[in-house]
């Protein structure tokens, strides 16, 4: 995965049942586009996405042209989770450090390198306990930059844009580089609201 993009209505409640859907797009230059959505059990819908993946040359690591590789699978015509896709993020100068990780045997999968959920938990735990405790995402778009393999260190960089909108880089310690960006819009929700009860 290569960007990922999530709007978000709704967050469930412990214990509810929820109904996940997901299809195919067509391919965008080099990216093959998959939507997402989580429905409620009264087909209300509670979180949209879209994915952008890439195909990987497995020695070189460089993008390979997908177009040609998924023209035999079926897509839902013009249906779309969105209406827009995940773009090129530009953060500008990154934050202040809020964290550093170091990338374990349980954050790697079966291709080696960090799992991209890994990523989004990183960001996650760069905010305080007491801020998740008042507000909930919106909105969560990541630009996947590079791999990070086992025993790297990595460091989290924020900064709040505007009220509610952080941005996130993640990058190596050493040797630098950008391995993740991400923009994360939060709003403010009641103390003790049906997703963050006891």
């Amino acid at each position: 995965m290569a960007r990922l993009l999530v709007e978000i209505t709704r967050h469930p409640s412990w214990g509810e049942t929820v109904k996940v859907q997901t299809w195919p797009r067509a391919a965008k230059s080099v990216f093959a586009l998959r939507d997402f959505e989580m429905l409620d059990v009264s087909g209300a819908r509670m979180v949209a996405g879209t994915s952008g993946w890439l195909v990987l040359d497995t020695k070189t690591r460089k993008p390979q042209r997908v177009d040609k590789l998924i023209s035999g699978i079926k897509t839902p015509g013009e249906k779309r989770a969105l209406e827009r896709e995940p773009q090129k993020l530009e953060c500008g100068e990154p934050g202040a450090s809020s964290r550093q990780v170091t990338v374990q045997y349980s954050d790697i999968d079966v291709n080696g390198h960090a799992n991209n959920a890994r990523y989004i938990g990183w960001l996650m735990d760069s905010y305080p306990l007491g801020f998740h405790r008042s507000n909930a995402v919106i909105s969560l778009e990541v630009n996947f930059l590079g791999e990070a393999v086992a025993g790297e260190i990595l460091s989290v960089f924020s900064k709040e844009a505007a009220q509610g909108q952080y941005w996130h880089i993640i990058k190596r310690a050493a040797p630098g580089g950008e391995i993740c960006r991400a923009r994360i819009i939060w709003q403010p929700i009641e103390p003790h609201g049906p997703c963050f009860q006891a």
